[in-house]
């Protein structure tokens, strides 16, 4: 079948005709083995499996993409207009997906599935999905932290509901090292509660999550184990913590400028950087 395709593929470069006449024919050729080689099927089972998408997504495309981090599925809602009641607002999915992924088509399947609890929950009333949440955060570094958790939480509600089904997780979702990083500063014990607790509901709502992912650190100082600069206060997310050898003059001077302030409280990497400027410049 293979070769059969490059040829008749080949055989359009050279088709007479407008230039977009021929793009509608390599479209063509692509979608009729789309559907020869089962891919088209493969994806409206994974519809059938989430009732919320069969009913009210009236139209998907499949997209090509070129690396893992445009892999996507995305909502798209046009809402009726207003006045016009005849008119049902029209949803459509797009599903961003790597050639390369079709080679595997096990993790293709759990990526679907993976993908499109995501669209259940924003199309379920219950789960009440905005598309422009207000994080809380107090600048857009902390905007982007809670951000990062909330992701992170919403997949393991996502995962659990997988394994309940006896779905296999998507290769990227099976680790913990991400949820474990992100909230190295939560008390183990409770970590492991709401790990637990997420991964075994079957409700929730995308404010509980948002509620869970704003982290305690953004009102803590860097020393206390936070993220926030003791000389600036604006967030960070790296630090200067260790003062000695070239770094011992830069935390003198500091200190003559905040007397109140230790080595011990650190430093964000903007404002350790200035004071270094300040020091290389006296000298």
């Amino acid at each position: 079948m293979a070769a059969v395709f490059h040829a008749q593929r080949s055989s359009l470069y050279g088709a007479s005709g407008a230039a977009d006449e021929r793009d509608a024919r390599f479209q063509q050729l692509a979608e009729r083995y789309f559907h020869a080689l089962g891919f088209a099927e493969l994806v409206t089972k994974r519809f059938d499996e989430c009732p919320l998408v069969a009913a009210l997504v009236q139209m998907a495309r499949v997209q090509r993409v070129w690396s893992r981090k445009e892999e996507r599925v995305e909502l798209y809602v046009r809402p009726a207009p207003p006045g016009r009641a005849s008119i049902e607002a029209s949803t459509t999915l797009l599903l961003g997906l790597q050639a390369a992924r079709c080679l595997n088509r096990d993790e293709l399947v759990a990526f679907l599935r993976h993908e499109l609890m995501h669209i259940c929950d924003m199309l379920d009333p219950a789960f009440a999905y905005e598309p422009h949440p207000e994080f809380g955060g107090e600048c857009d570094t902390e905007n982007d932290l809670i951000r990062e958790r909330f992701r992170l939480l919403w997949n393991l509600f996502v995962g659990g509901r997988m394994r309940r089904r006896g779905w296999p997780l998507p290769g990227a979702e099976r680790s913990r090292r991400g949820l474990d990083q992100a909230f190295a500063s939560w008390e183990p014990k409770r970590y492991e509660a709401v790990l637990q607790d997420l991964g075994s509901r079957d409700r929730c709502t995308q404010r509980e999550l948002l509620e869970l992912a704003k982290d305690e650190r953004l009102t803590r100082m860097i020393g206390a184990g936070g993220v926030r600069c003791p000389l600036c206060h604006f967030p960070t997310r790296d630090g200067v913590r260790a003062w000695d050898g070239e770094w011992a003059p830069i935390a003198q001077a500091i200190h003559a400028d905040y007397p109140d302030w230790t080595s011990a409280q650190g430093a964000c990497v903007q404002c350790a950087d200035l004071y270094r400027a300040r020091v290389c410049a006296v000298r």
